[in-house]
């Protein structure tokens, strides 16, 4: 998937935007101090990332109905289905 990232100093407009993988489903109650709506977890690669991301790093995030689509934070690349 693709997901927007604001910058640092907490602004909501996305300033780029990296290719994440979904780590597991369900967060825990540090998780959920990050992001009090997530209600998915994330992880990142170097090589996925372009080396901006520390490799392995783990983010959590809400993925909803509500925020996705190219104007909002995140798009999905793969169909949740294999063709067949």
């Amino acid at each position: 998937m693709l997901v927007a990232h604001n910058d640092d100093s907490g602004g909501a407009t996305p300033i780029g935007w990296h290719v994440g993988r979904v780590r597991f489903f369900g967060v825990s109650h540090a998780h959920k101090k990050a992001c009090p709506t997530a209600n998915f977890v994330l992880r990142y690669t170097k090589k996925e990332t372009n080396a901006e991301i520390k490799e392995g790093l783990e983010e959590p995030r809400e993925l909803s109905a509500k925020n996705y689509g190219r104007d909002e934070l995140w798009v999905l690349l793969d169909s949740l289905e294999n063709p067949s």
